[in-house]
């Protein structure tokens, strides 16, 4: 399959994937919530709103989780973790494979030998492209909500294209499940995300491909596991050492020989 196609989500240029769920409401049907002294109705935009809230008022984020790729021959998942902060800098994990995002500027970071290559941009951020070559032409929904929430809160228009798909249950926490088309290469694509009930955190993300006539099959797939806000995390993860190393030289004590061969 393709690794790379510039689609649209939250009214940006990106590249995505959607989240399995169950079923249990009408599409696009607003949902009623009641909890102690408060009772509100919800649709696709509120919800989305909610969540874009929560990580804009973050001053950090962190997740881990896998990420998953699906072909004929089956699947394949990575363990996938990322931190990021309300300055725009984010540390991404994708297996071993690791990228540092200092706002439109990005690297990869080999980890063993500690050297940093800054890569251009392909995709619409920097962000985008670091998860892309991370994932081999995906991006993480979660990520890009995290590092683009204001954009996205105050963007009228932003949300308008989602609507609630259902519910569905993540690790143990119910979700509201939203979906939305997307056209590519003339194909129809479905992006859901699971969005927590209660603390309005994305929980998973799933592209699908619709086949209309049966149900639809995964193409990428993302699950977190965890996922906490406004944690300290050492400005060290996000620093970029762009020096390259030096290799000691090892000392070698002296030999000292002797006439006739001895020491």
């Amino acid at each position: 399959m393709s690794t790379r196609h510039p689609l649209s989500l939250w009214g940006f240029a990106i590249i995505l994937s959607g989240l399995v769920s169950a079923g249990c409401a009408k599409p696009d049907t607003p949902v009623t919530t009641t909890k102690p002294a408060t009772r509100e109705t919800l649709n696709a935009d509120a919800i989305l709103r909610r969540c874009a809230e929560q990580y804009a008022s973050a001053t950090t984020t962190s997740v881990s989780g896998t990420f998953e790729r699906f072909d004929a021959g089956g699947s394949q998942s990575r363990s996938l973790q990322w931190a990021s902060t309300s300055e725009g800098k984010a540390r991404v994990e994708v297996g071993p494979r690791v990228a540092l995002v200092h706002g439109p500027r990005w690297w990869m970071v080999n980890p063993v030998s500690h050297s940093f290559a800054e890569r251009t941009n392909s995709q619409s951020s920097a962000h985008d492209a670091a998860a892309a070559t991370l994932t081999n032409g995906a991006i993480m929904p979660a990520l890009k909500f995290a590092l683009e929430a204001k954009g996205i809160a105050n963007d009228a228009n932003a949300t308008r294209s989602w609507k609630l798909h259902g519910m569905s249950w993540h690790d143990e926490h119910p979700c509201f499940t939203l979906q939305r088309e997307l056209p590519i290469n003339g194909s129809k694509q479905l992006l859901r995300l699971a969005v927590d009930q209660e603390s309005f955190l994305i929980r998973a993300a799933e592209l699908l491909q619709d086949r209309e006539t049966v149900d639809p099959i995964p193409v990428w797939r993302w699950t977190y596991t965890a996922c906490t806000l406004n944690e300290p995390i050492a400005p060290e993860r996000f620093a970029v050492d762009t020096q390259p190393r030096r290799q000691l030289a090892q000392s070698t004590p002296p030999v000292r020989i002797r006439a006739n061969g001895n020491e």
